[in-house]
């Protein structure tokens, strides 16, 4: 699967929009569908937002490889402090 299919599907399980992602990411919404279409996203910034906003890793949205697991399944949903062990 790639980037694009990705954040579709992520957003998509969720049901949300692509108009609600923006408005909760401060991400345009021209950005989202630029990023589900192309799955080319090339500012950082707007990655970290997106993994955060979805709660996976930044390597579940952008790495090809399909080994990432997202957070919610590594962790049972439970977001854990990074800068903790």
């Amino acid at each position: 699967m790639n980037t694009a299919n990705r954040l579709k599907k992520l957003r998509l399980e969720r049901g949300i929009s692509q108009e609600k992602c923006a408005q909760d990411t401060g991400i345009s919404v021209s950005s989202i569908k630029r990023y589900e279409k192309s799955g080319i996203i090339g500012n950082t910034y707007n990655l970290i937002r997106l993994a955060e906003y979805f709660s996976v890793d930044m390597d579940y949205i952008y790495n090809p490889n399909e080994h990432y697991k997202r957070n919610e399944e590594s962790n049972h949903g439970i977001k854990r402090n990074r800068n903790k062990p």
